[in-house]
């Protein structure tokens, strides 16, 4: 039976990083990455409009992961199996219930904060906790450790002028 990696698909820094170790992981391990972006519609009042925005948020929700294998390899990896999946929820519920499915893995973005369960964000708090897989915490890469990362867009654009 094939590995099966599951990956929480977001744009940061720390998402990106995930995308590539989950990518590696599955190409390791001859297994195939679930890529997951989860998205979350709370309209303010209901009305027809409603159901134009909510489509029009699935439609981003399904852009995002594409998007993201662009950002983070150049695109899709020729050499490895991946299945794009879009789910309506709360991140780290919806993330955990795909891995607990049959899940080898799942990896999720950290972030600046520290490797410590107490400095994480909740979606990586919630895994951790919640996962019967083992999880993998993935740290954005060290530069955006060092700084902020409108400091960073700074200092690129000073270096690019």
């Amino acid at each position: 039976m094939r590995s099966r990696i599951v990956v929480g698909v977001s744009p940061s820094l720390a998402g990106l990083q995930a995308l590539r170790y989950a990518v590696n992981m599955a190409r390791a391990r001859g297994g195939t990455v679930h890529a997951v972006r989860v998205w979350l519609f709370r309209p303010l009042w209901r009305d027809t409009t409603a159901t134009f925005e909510r489509r029009v948020h699935l439609a981003e929700a399904e852009l995002l992961i594409p998007h993201a294998f662009e950002a983070a390899m150049g695109g899709p990896p020729g050499d490895v199996r991946v299945e794009p999946v879009v789910l309506e929820g709360l991140t780290g519920q919806s993330l955990v219930e795909h891995a607990d499915e049959d899940a080898d893995l799942l990896v999720v973005g950290g972030d600046r904060r520290g490797s410590h369960l107490l400095g994480s964000g909740p979606v990586t708090r919630y895994s951790v906790r919640h996962a019967r897989c083992p999880v993998v915490v993935v740290p954005p890469p060290a530069l955006a450790q060092r700084q902020p990362v409108d400091a960073l867009v700074r200092e690129l654009g000073r270096e690019l002028a």
